[in-house]
């Protein structure tokens, strides 16, 4: 017997000290699993392509939706599944399914208090418009740009200079050094007025001198003074200057040599809202209503290319915050419709008034419509209310109902019988079968 408690000894020194060497040459002895109540497991891309597990009432709403709607048998389309990913990424502070790797010389540390989901994504964004502008030489190198701004009454900060800002002037510098080169006059002075652009995200400098706009260009080529112009009226946006903003927008959507005119009516509806939604504690409804306008004129048109897509998304802001009772009744509609590409925006505006999902700032609903989902979702929840899922399930045998039902009701419960006989009917292939 001592002989085995001595070699048993040995092996287990032995493992120890192998495992402490793969340790020393860089293999980590101890992996350590973590586990979430609050979403299914990582990666999310298997639950979103309806491989859905274990459903949990502690879910977040989000993950309830995706549930719910697999269940009730309307699947979603790989572009659905795209857009989901994106966004439940950026609020796990994941990467994007679609962001760019960047080298390590471009990568920024996250910024300590990021109010946005979208944090990260400015963040990077970021990074890349700093590692490109290093390629011109005679600037001073930049670690940060900070892209928040506070409102008027500065009781909160709003993100003012967002991902896309950035990643735009970056494209634009990479395109215009692969077609002058970096050292080049046209080059230099291109950067040297995106930088005053930037200079307007988190407000004025410090001596309170008011806004860094750039000077019209009085030569150059006509591409160089139409970028001027485009930079001009954003260096106006960012700094708050609303109706001159909206007005040079207008004025680069009617140039047709500008490769900025596209974007023009969509720009001028962009800086109206911010006129609305920021210039004062409250929303100015008349605003709003104009914007809304200026929004349906450019889906309206004939072509449905990116410019409509964002006009679309942009609308579901203005209507939530025009009407949110008749907007949350219209979403309700919207995102259990198939191949949806207002997805996102649409399912933040359904679950706003639960709180826990929200990602704006938005009017308070007292009395939110009420429909299926919602009631699902409200009842299928951590210490939810199993009456009401039995008696929705004795109402509607659905599918979506049974889960509810049966996960939350405990064996005691005289209905157990006729909800497990009910669960033993699912076949393998049912996205319910494992709950």
């Amino acid at each position: 017997m001592k002989r085995f408690y001595g070699v048993l000894f040995l092996l287990v020194l032995a493992l120890t000290l192998w495992a402490a060497s793969s340790h020393a040459s860089g293999f980590p002895d101890t992996v350590t699993i973590f586990e979430s109540h609050a979403n299914p497991d990582l990666p999310l891309d298997p639950f979103l392509a309806g491989r859905l597990g274990l459903i949990k009432p502690t879910w977040r709403p989000t993950y309830g939706f995706v549930a719910y709607r697999y269940l009730a048998e309307v699947d979603f389309d790989p572009a659905e599944q795209k857009a989901l990913l994106a966004m439940l990424n950026d609020r796990l502070g994941l990467p994007r399914p679609d962001a760019p790797v960047l080298p390590d010389s471009a990568q920024a540390t996250s910024l300590p208090g990021v109010l946005s989901p979208r944090g990260r994504d400015v963040d990077q964004a970021i990074a890349a418009w700093l590692a490109a502008r290093k390629r011109v030489p005679g600037f001073e190198a930049q670690s940060y740009i900070y892209p928040f701004r506070s409102t008027p009454s500065s009781t909160w900060s709003f993100l003012n200079c967002n991902d896309s800002s950035f990643r735009t002037a970056t494209t634009v510098l990479n395109l215009m050094i692969a077609k002058f080169s970096a050292p080049s006059p046209k080059v230099q002075r291109w950067i040297a007025a995106q930088e005053q652009v930037f200079a307007n995200c988190s407000g004025p400098p410090p001596a309170n001198s008011g806004p860094t706009i750039p000077p019209p260009l009085a030569d150059g080529t006509a591409f160089e003074r139409a970028q001027r112009a485009y930079q001009i009226a954003c260096a106006n946006f960012y700094s708050g200057r609303y109706d001159d903003a909206a007005g040079l927008f207008a004025a680069i959507a009617k140039d047709r040599k500008s490769p900025w005119s596209s974007w023009g009516a969509y720009l001028v509806a962009r800086a109206t809202i911010r006129k609305a939604t920021l210039s004062r504690d409250k929303n100015d409804l008349t605003l709003l209503t104009q914007a809304r306008t200026q929004l349906n004129a450019i889906i309206a048109k004939p072509a449905d290319g990116p410019v409509q897509s964002s006009a679309k998304r942009l609308l579901g802001f203005v209507e939530f915050r025009l009407d949110p009772q008749q907007r949350h009744a219209a979403m309700a509609r919207a995102i259990m419709q198939p191949h949806s590409n207002t997805l996102p925006q649409d399912l933040t505006d359904y679950l706003s008034p639960l709180g826990s999902d929200a990602v704006e700032q938005s009017p308070p609903s007292d009395s939110p419509p009420t429909d299926d989902l919602r009631d699902w979702l409200s009842a299928f929840s951590e210490g939810g209310q199993p009456d009401t899922a039995i008696a929705q399930w004795k109402k509607t045998r659905s599918l979506p109902w049974l889960v509810a039902a049966i996960a939350l009701t405990p064996g005691s419960d005289p209905n157990s019988a006729a909800l497990i006989a009910a669960a033993k009917a699912l076949k393998p292939e049912s996205p319910a079968y494992v709950t």
